[in-house]
């Protein structure tokens, strides 16, 4: 007891110099009421770090897509409109580090896909790659969406990438992070993260962790940096805690992704019905889970997309290098405005 009434002192003494009092009901929290914290964070820390963002839901099939939108500035000719779809276990919330680089001109929409963060999920809802395009279409019409340029990352870019190929009309261009599925190609390599993730013997997923050593395992597998010896085993366990709710959830949305098809001819059939529409591939050179020689095999399907490998970088390219991935998509995207 006595050791963590120290650290909630040094703690709100770290904080002082933005505000003694907040920075002493911080590190209280840290503390004593780590759940608190991370719920908090989830829920606020967006408005924080990036302002001008609303949290907007919309119903879909009797269940509710939670969103964060910033309108940016409608008013400015050639603003586009970005479409974010995160990956497998993540939430809308992940892209933030990234938004922050942004032009704050640009209409910024993230999604919770079903069954993650704020997004429910229906009994009866087959979240394959094929189904979740479907109920992508759904959203982004409801939501009054003609044209945008879609972002996705891991498993957010095969869903991303299925939307492109049934519905080009609607992507001005599409860029995909460490897309997964690839693997599924004769003569492709295959991690042994992703073997033990969509193989057909896989047991324990690494990205499921249940306790704080599993945790720390599982950031040393998605990063190319890990930082998870800064956090107290106190912090993981509440943040083990929080994530774990969702686990079934994300079991049953894997369980349709392996089993609801993406046969190498559907994963070629894709590519080559989206093959007229501006692409970038960003991938992380360090990448455990999805092999980085994949972005070969990409520009061989696809001669006319850019690829951009980058240096010292592991999966989770929106957390790890930020800063440099914005700068790619800005151009990116800047330069299909400009020729648009």
């Amino acid at each position: 007891m006595a050791v963590r009434v120290l650290l909630h002192f040094i703690v709100g003494l770290i904080f002082w110099p933005f505000a003694v009092p907040m920075g002493f009901i911080l590190g209280f929290l840290y503390t004593f009421y780590p759940s608190t914290l991370v719920n908090g964070f989830l829920k606020y820390g967006c408005y924080l770090t990036v302002p001008g963002f609303t949290s907007q839901s919309v119903e879909i099939d009797g269940i509710q897509i939670s969103y964060l939108d910033r309108p940016g500035s409608p008013n400015i000719p050639d603003t586009p409109t970005v479409v974010f779809i995160h990956g497998f276990t993540s939430q809308k919330l992940g892209w933030v580090p990234l938004i922050r680089f942004l032009p704050a001109s640009w209409r910024i929409i993230a999604i919770d896909l079903p069954g993650h963060g704020e997004s429910g999920v229906a009994d009866d809802w087959d979240c394959s790659v094929k189904n979740i395009g479907s109920l992508l279409h759904k959203v982004f019409t409801s939501i009054g969406l003609t044209q945008f340029h879609i972002i996705g990352e891991s498993l957010g870019s095969a869903y991303s990438g299925q939307y492109a190929a049934d519905h080009p009309e609607m992507i001005n261009s599409i860029i995909l992070m460490c897309p997964p599925i690839f693997h599924r190609l004769k003569g492709a390599p295959c991690t042994p993260a992703m073997e033990a993730i969509d193989g057909p013997n896989s047991e324990k997923n690494p990205l499921l962790p249940t306790n704080p050593e599993e945790f720390r395992s599982m950031l040393e597998l998605v990063l190319y940096k890990s930082n998870g010896n800064l956090l107290h085993d106190h912090m993981l366990e509440a943040v083990v805690g929080v994530h774990s709710k969702h686990y079934d959830n994300f079991r049953r949305v894997l369980h349709d992704v392996k089993n609801g098809g993406d046969t190498e001819e559907e994963i070629k059939a894709r590519i080559e019905k989206s093959n007229n529409i501006p692409s970038m591939v960003l991938w992380g050179r360090e990448d455990q889970i999805c092999a980085v020689a994949g972005a070969k095999l990409i520009k061989r399907l696809s001669p006319k997309c850019k690829v951009i490998v980058i240096n010292n970088c592991g999966h989770c390219m929106s957390v790890e290098r930020p800063k440099k991935c914005a700068q790619f998509i800005e151009q990116f995207i800047s330069r299909q405005q400009a020729t648009s």
